[in-house]
C-alpha cells in the first residue's frame, strides 16, 4: 500500500491539515493534484483518480496509534483522471461534523473503495453553459440516461454539495443555486448521480442491491453580482436558548441596504436597513415590535443599490470627513483602529466582512500615529479600495440588485427547534427456517388465524431497512429535526411499541413524527384475542436473534398520537399495514391505533419494496428539498413512494402498489412545521386517502 502525506500549516490562523491518499493497489500511487484553503476557510481536495472508480473521504482531529477515520462523503465517483471534493463540515450527521475553520487541526485521507458494480450513468448539465456568467438565482438543469434507477443527485459548487434531489420520470432534473452566496469570480459547478438495482419485498429476496455512480463534466463558470458572499452564520437558532442568527453580505462597492425577514405568509415581521460596503445583521428572533416570533422556516430578501457615503462628524476637533473606497485622502483624518490581543493595531476597515471584533479594542486615531510610511498607507488603502476589482475584462456588476435567502449551509433558515424524530426498524429476519417455531401461525396468535400471504417460509432478510432508516434520519436532520431514537433489529421489542394497556412503553409517542420499517403481515380472518370486539388485523412481527422465535404486534395493539413529545404523524413503511378489507374492519370496530392527537397514520394497502431511498425521498418532500415545494405529509408520502417503485427493475411487471393513509379531517393538509390540530374524538369521522403510485400515480376512491 503506497501513502502520500502532505501537511500544511497556517500559522497565523493556528490551523494545521494533513492529507494522506490511499491506494488498494500496491502497482498505484494515488497523488494530489491541488489543495485549496478558500476564501471560507474550506479545504477543497483534488486528486488523480481512475475512471469508473469510487472513492471515500474521510477525516480525523487527530492522528495517534488508534485513530477511528471518520467519513466526509463515502461512493464518490470518479470525475476523470481529477477528483474534486470541498470539505464544509456537516451539520446535520451526530455528532456534527465542524466546518475545517472552526477546528485547530483536520487530518484526510482518501480511500478507493473499487468501481462501480452498474454501468456508470450519462449525465448531462444542459444548463449553465460552460463559461457561462452567472448572477442572481441561477436554475441547474440536468439529464441523466441510465437504464437503471436514479437514486439520488447531487448538486455541487466548487467540489460542496449544495443539495440532494431526484429526477422525474424521464431523467430530468433540476435545482436552483443563489450566485450571490459566493465571492464575485470564476467558480466550478458538476453533478453526481447514484443509480440502483434490485430491491426485495415482503417474504421474497428479489435480488441483491447493486450500486453505482457517475458524474457531469465539471462546468467552469463565472458569478458576477453586485450582492456577494451572502450567508447565515447558523443552520438554524433558538433565539430561548441565547441564539442569534447572524446575516452577512458583501457589495460591489458602497451600497444603502434593506434587510426583510419574512415567514411563511410572506408577511414582513423584521426590517433592517444600513449602509456601507458590508451588511452584518444579527437577528434575535423578534419583530419590528420587540416580540418574539413563531419558530418556523423565514425568508430574507436583501436589496442594495449603490449610494454616497455618509458624512459624519468624529469628534469635536475633526473636520467632516468623507469616507470612500475609492479615496486615500483620509489618511491625515481620524479613523477607527483595532488592537488585537497580540498588541499589533490595523484600521478596523482592512478586517473582513463577518469579522468577529468582540476580541477587538477599537479606538479613534491617526494613520501616521500607528503607520509611519505614509506611502505604504495609502497603497493598503487602495489596495482595499479594489477588493472587488476584477481581474478580467467581465464588466462589473450593477446595482441594484435584491436577492431572497441564502441556502447554503442551511437549506431553510429555521427559528426555534423544528421538532424531534423517532426511528424503527427490523432487517435482519432469518432467510432460513433455522428450525425457528411460530410461522404459521405464530405462538402468540391463538386459534386459527389465517395468514395472507400464508408463508411457510421465514419472511426474509429486508436489505434496505437501516437505510430507509438512516436515510430519513439524516434528511430530517438537515431541516434542523432532532432525533428522540433510532432503534434498529436487535434493539427494537414489541413492548417497545405496544401500548401500556398491552404491556408496553408506546416508543413512538416520544416524538413529533415517527417511522417504523419491516414486514407488515395481514390477517384472513378474525382475531378474537385483539380486542374484545374480535376484528381482521395486520401485523408487525419482531424477530430476536438468539431466541429462535418470533413476537407479534397486531395494529390494535400500538396507540399513535400525543404523549410526552407529541405524536402527530406516523408512517408505517411494510406490507398490508393498511390492507383495505382489514383496515375498514378495524375502523368498524374502532380499533384503529389512531386516537385524537395523532393527525395522521400513514402505511399501505398492498405490498410495498424497499428501496434504499424511500425514507430520504419521504423527508425531502416535507422539506422542499425535491422540488422546491414542501408537499404537506401525506402527499409527500405518496410521492415518495411513486418515485422509489418507478425505478426501473423493482416492481415486477402486473404487480399494483396502493399507499393508504387514515387521518382525521382536520388534518389532511397537514404540513411539518403549519399545520392543524383535530378538533373530534369520534373515530366514525376518520377517513382514509388511497392513492395507487404504480404503475400509474392516480388518487382512487
Amino acid at each position: 500500500m503506497k501513502i502520500l502525506i502532505r501537511s500544511f500549516k497556517w500559522l497565523a490562523d493556528g490551523f494545521v491539515l494533513t492529507l494522506i491518499l490511499y491506494s488498494n493497489s500496491l502497482a498505484q500511487q494515488l497523488q494530489f493534484t491541488k489543495i485549496i484553503a478558500t476564501d471560507e476557510s474550506a479545504i477543497q481536495l483534488q486528486w488523480f483518480s481512475e475512471s469508473n472508480a469510487v472513492y471515500r473521504v474521510e477525516y480525523a482531529s487527530q492522528l495517534s496509534n488508534e485513530i477511528l477515520w471518520e467519513t466526509l462523503v463515502d461512493g464518490f465517483p470518479s470525475q476523470g483522471t481529477n477528483t474534486m471534493f470541498l470539505d464544509t463540515g456537516k451539520y446535520w450527521t451526530e455528532p456534527a461534523v465542524a466546518h475545517p475553520k472552526d477546528d485547530v487541526q483536520r487530518f484526510y485521507r482518501v480511500v478507493k473503495i473499487g468501481v462501480n458494480s452498474l454501468p456508470p450513468p450519462t449525465v448531462t448539465i444542459t444548463n449553465p453553459l460552460p463559461n457561462s456568467v452567472l448572477s442572481g438565482e441561477v436554475t441547474i438543469n440536468v439529464h441523466i440516461a441510465t437504464t437503471n434507477g436514479i437514486s439520488f443527485i447531487h448538486y455541487f459548487v466548487d467540489g460542496e454539495e449544495v443539495e440532494v434531489g431526484g429526477a422525474d420520470d424521464e431523467g430530468n432534473s433540476n435545482y436552483t443555486i443563489n450566485t450571490t452566496e459566493w465571492p464575485n469570480g470564476p467558480h466550478v459547478v458538476f453533478v453526481v448521480v447514484e443509480i440502483a438495482s434490485g430491491s426485495s419485498s415482503t417474504g421474497e429476496k428479489i435480488s441483491d442491491e447493486h450500486f453505482g455512480a457517475g458524474t457531469s463534466a465539471i462546468i467552469p463558470v463565472t458569478f458576477n453580482n453586485w450582492i456577494s458572499r451572502w450567508y447565515f452564520s447558523l443552520p438554524g437558532f433558538d433565539s430561548s436558548l441565547g441564539e442569534t442568527q447572524q446575516v452577512t453580505a458583501r457589495f460591489e462597492d458602497y451600497s444603502c441596504w434593506t434587510l426583510e425577514i419574512v415567514n411563511e405568509y410572506n408577511r414582513v415581521v423584521r426590517n433592517a436597513s444600513g449602509n456601507g460596503f458590508t451588511m452584518i445583521f444579527d437577528w434575535d428572533g423578534k419583530d419590528d415590535f420587540g416580540f418574539e416570533v413563531d419558530n418556523g422556516t423565514y425568508d430574507f430578501i436583501l436589496t442594495a443599490d449603490q449610494c454616497n457615503p455618509l458624512q459624519y462628524q468624529l469628534n469635536s476637533n475633526a473636520n467632516i470627513m468623507r469616507l470612500s473606497a475609492s479615496s486615500s485622502e483620509t489618511i491625515a483624518e481620524p479613523q477607527l483602529f483595532a488592537q488585537s490581543q497580540n498588541g499589533s493595531i490595523v484600521p478596523l476597515i482592512l478586517y473582513p466582512p463577518g469579522f468577529d471584533t468582540n476580541n477587538l479594542t477599537i479606538f479613534e486615531g491617526l494613520w501616521a500615529d500607528y503607520n509611519p510610511s505614509v506611502t505604504f498607507v495609502k497603497e493598503t488603502i487602495q489596495q482595499f479600495a479594489k477588493f472587488n476589482v476584477k481581474e478580467s475584462n467581465i464588466p462589473a456588476a450593477s446595482a441594484p440588485q435584491s436577492t431572497r435567502r441564502p441556502r447554503r449551509p442551511p437549506p431553510n433558515p429555521i427559528k426555534g427547534n423544528a421538532g424531534k424524530i423517532g426511528v424503527a426498524y427490523q432487517g435482519h429476519h432469518p432467510d432460513t427456517t433455522n428450525s425457528i417455531p411460530g410461522f404459521n401461525p405464530p405462538p402468540n396468535l391463538i386459534g386459527n388465524i389465517q395468514l395472507i400471504p400464508n408463508y411457510v417460509l421465514p419472511y426474509g432478510h429486508i436489505l434496505n431497512a437501516s437505510n430507509i432508516a438512516s436515510g430519513f434520519e439524516l434528511m430530517m436532520k438537515k431541516y434542523k429535526w432532532t432525533t428522540s431514537f433510532n432503534y434498529g433489529d436487535n434493539q427494537l421489542t414489541a413492548n417497545l411499541l405496544r401500548k401500556p394497556s398491552k404491556g408496553g412503553s408506546n416508543l413512538f409517542n416520544y416524538c413529533n413524527i415517527g417511522l417504523l420499517i419491516g414486514h407488515g403481515i395481514r390477517g384472513g380472518n378474525q382475531d378474537f384475542r385483539a380486542t374484545s370486539t374480535p376484528s381482521l388485523q395486520t401485523y408487525f412481527p419482531i424477530y430476536k436473534t438468539g431466541v429462535n422465535t418470533y413476537d407479534w404486534i397486531r395494529m390494535s395493539e400500538f396507540d399513535f398520537g400525543g404523549g410526552p413529545i407529541g405524536l402527530r404523524w406516523m408512517g408505517i413503511y411494510a406490507c398490508n399495514m393498511l390492507y383495505r378489507n382489514n383496515a375498514i374492519d378495524m375502523y368498524n370496530k374502532g380499533v384503529l391505533p389512531i386516537n385524537p392527537r395523532l393527525h395522521i397514520l400513514l402505511g399501505e394497502e398492498t405490498s410495498v419494496f424497499m428501496y434504499p431511498t424511500f425514507g430520504r425521498k419521504w423527508a425531502s418532500y416535507m422539506n422542499g428539498g425535491e422540488d422546491g415545494v414542501k408537499h404537506t405529509i401525506i402527499d409527500s408520502w405518496n410521492l415518495a413512494s411513486h418515485d422509489i417503485h418507478s425505478v426501473s427493475n423493482v416492481v415486477p411487471i402486473g404487480i399494483e402498489i396502493i399507499m393508504t393513509s387514515a387521518y382525521w379531517p382536520d388534518c389532511v393538509n397537514d404540513r411539518l412545521l403549519y399545520y392543524t390540530e383535530n378538533g373530534s374524538d369520534d373515530p366514525s369521522e376518520i377517513l382514509f386517502w388511497r392513492q395507487r403510485v404504480f404503475p400509474t400515480y392516480e388518487k382512487i376512491p
